[in-house]
């Protein structure tokens, strides 16, 4: 085998590795979102990924779906439901807690609740206090799922001003920030940043929820057709962005999003984002 040969094969070698040596916002998979279109929301687990299907009747199911492959395990009804006649579409954003909880808000009467991630039992509420529809995505922020105390929230403003709210555990406000057209959060427990999809602009933009600056960003849109990030979750190494563009264009995809890759967003980027 002479030398080319040998360089082609670790060439090959790579490229077959796959995620392993995936840069940060490389797309490393993706999978239809379970049941017809409009989704909301979307939470992460340790084996399992959690949105919520909007219907205008039936009990507007909250699916759990297999985290490595897509794949359907199981439904049950939404905890908002009965609770918001006549706004089957309240649900916005998903945050898994950890210890099987997971906390949603409705944006239709502004409040955040708490229930069990295994079958929808209501835990407990708050209101944010915002008014109508101002109250969108969610992150609960904890060190590392099954350690560590809840440490506090942060729920996104969908429409202008577009800002991102930091929210204590007992649901008193702590600060704000300028942000993007986010209609979901993820915490990234490792870098220790808010993650948010800008529904149209195309990009997930990550901030340091302390200092509050823009430190990363990378376009979510793998191909021109899809829209509309309802959707957003972060677990391990990997970022999962919900879109919800119909058929065919319902996907969950996974990006490699490794923390030790966090770098600054570039200038362009941020212009863009306040523009």
């Amino acid at each position: 085998m002479n030398l080319k040969e040998v360089i082609a094969g670790v060439l090959v070698a790579l490229v077959v590795a796959g995620p392993a040596f995936a840069k940060m916002g490389d797309l490393v998979a993706s999978f239809p979102a379970p049941g017809p279109n409009q989704h909301y929301g979307l939470a992460a687990d340790r084996y399992y990924l959690y949105t919520h299907y909007s219907s205008s009747v039936g009990s507007w199911p909250i699916f759990i779906i297999r985290r490595q492959n897509g794949s359907l395990v199981g439904s049950y009804r939404s905890p908002f439901y009965g609770v918001t006649p006549g706004n089957y579409n309240c649900f916005r954003g998903l945050s898994y807690e950890g210890g099987g909880y997971i906390w949603a808000t409705n944006y239709a009467y502004d409040i955040v609740i708490k229930f069990r991630a295994s079958d929808g039992s209501f835990i407990s509420s708050w209101g944010t206090g915002f008014g109508t529809k101002r109250t969108y995505g969610i992150c609960a922020r904890k060190p590392k799922y099954g350690s560590g105390r809840l440490e506090g929230f942060n729920i996104s403003e969908y429409y202008a001003p577009h800002r991102i709210w930091n929210f204590s555990t007992s649901g008193s406000l702590v600060s704000s920030f300028q942000a993007c057209a986010a209609t979901d959060l993820a915490w990234d427990y490792w870098a220790h940043l808010v993650w948010a999809a800008d529904v149209t602009d195309g990009y997930v933009f990550g901030y340091d929820y302390v200092t509050h600056r823009l430190l990363s960003s990378w376009s979510w849109r793998v191909r021109p057709t899809i829209s509309n990030a309802f959707g957003i979750a972060y677990y391990g190494d990997y970022l999962y962005v919900l879109t919800t563009s119909g058929t065919p264009d319902e996907y969950i995809w996974v990006f490699h999003c490794p923390w030790m890759d966090v770098e600054p967003a570039s200038l362009g980027r941020v212009k863009a984002l306040y523009r």
